[in-house]
């Protein structure tokens, strides 16, 4: 299946259309008639573009929360069900795209039918958080570096044989709002983006460096660099490198929420935001490491966010 299908299929529509913008219309037209689970792309009234998901049964409905998207369930004559989605805001139509390709993608090897609908509702789920976010669903700069930086850790950490590519993917518990941002049974690893020449580093809880077992902060050093540079990479490179590490259709499936849930999708926007590590590098998080924990301060204090400048620290371990 092209994915581009569905483009042509809106700017199709968009086309036969343009002439009468006040008249009531719902068209769709199958994307691929080869795929198990038919999906559906269309024109919806005031030429919004949609995606729709056969169904047998009538789908729920769903709880958008946001103005760009809209939801709703259309039955045919054939007594079949469509859940539709619905794009309000036609300057998103790039990262809508991206929605729908995801949707589909989903589905792919799911044979249940009332297994994709879920899955697909899911799905639409995080999207719709995604979206909620300010800069039209993109990551902002800070949190490209932070996801850089985790990024590359997966992939030095696979690299050196370790961990399996499966378990460090697993073990990626930071996409869940977990303390830190990797843990392995007793040993955990915080991981921190920093602009080369300025080593402060964001602690964002009292529970960020407090871990039962062994914990490792582990700072990624970052330089800004253009496009031609030879020893570049973004979040698209990345994460395309450590996708051709796996070769589990489930294992794929995780990586790939767990992406969305930290805001990334596959977007020409990441290809302008080059970056060169200059460092990875792990220092020991012990008893003697500054840092808040919430057995060590006063009982009053109930949250508490600060730096930790790490050359400094850096220099008095020397």
């Amino acid at each position: 299946m092209k994915m581009s299908n569905i483009s042509q299929i809106w700017d199709f529509f968009l086309n036969q259309t343009k002439d009468r913008p006040t008249e009531d219309y719902f068209y769709t037209k199958l994307i691929d008639e080869k795929s198990r689970h038919l999906f559906y792309a269309g024109l919806a009234s005031n030429n919004s573009i949609l995606i729709a998901l056969e169904t047998i049964n009538q789908p729920p409905l769903i709880e958008e929360k946001i103005d760009s998207i809209k939801s709703f369930r259309h039955q045919r004559h054939d007594g079949k069900w469509l859940l539709v989605i619905q794009l309000v805001n036609y300057d998103l139509r790039d990262v809508f795209e991206k929605l729908c390709e995801d949707l589909i993608a989903t589905t792919v090897d799911i044979k249940s039918t009332e297994v994709a609908l879920s899955n697909t509702i899911k799905r639409l789920q995080l999207w719709i958080i995604l979206l909620s976010k300010s800069n039209k669903g993109f990551l902002l700069d800070f949190q490209i570096k932070g996801l850089l930086a985790e990024l590359s850790f997966i992939k030095k950490i696979v690299s050196a044989g370790k961990y399996s590519v499966s378990h460090v993917i697993n073990s990626w518990v930071g996409p869940s709002s977990a303390p830190q941002d990797f843990i392995f049974n007793k040993e955990a690893f915080e991981v921190k983006a920093v602009s080369v020449g300025k080593k402060i580093v964001s602690i964002s809880s009292l529970d960020q460096l407090d871990f039962n077992g062994d914990l490792n902060l582990v700072v990624c050093e970052l330089l800004e660099c253009d496009r031609d540079n030879l020893n570049k990479t973004n979040l698209n490179i990345i994460v395309n490198e450590i996708t051709s590490l796996i070769n589990d259709s489930d294992l794929l499936t995780l990586f790939k929420t767990k992406l969305l849930d930290v805001g990334y999708f596959n977007h020409i926007f990441y290809d302008n935001k080059n970056y060169e590590i200059n460092e990875i590098y792990s220092i020991k998080v012990d008893d003697i490491f500054p840092k808040l924990i919430r057995k060590k301060i006063p009982r009053e204090i109930i949250s508490a966010s600060y730096e930790i400048n790490i050359d400094q620290l850096l220099k008095e371990n020397l």
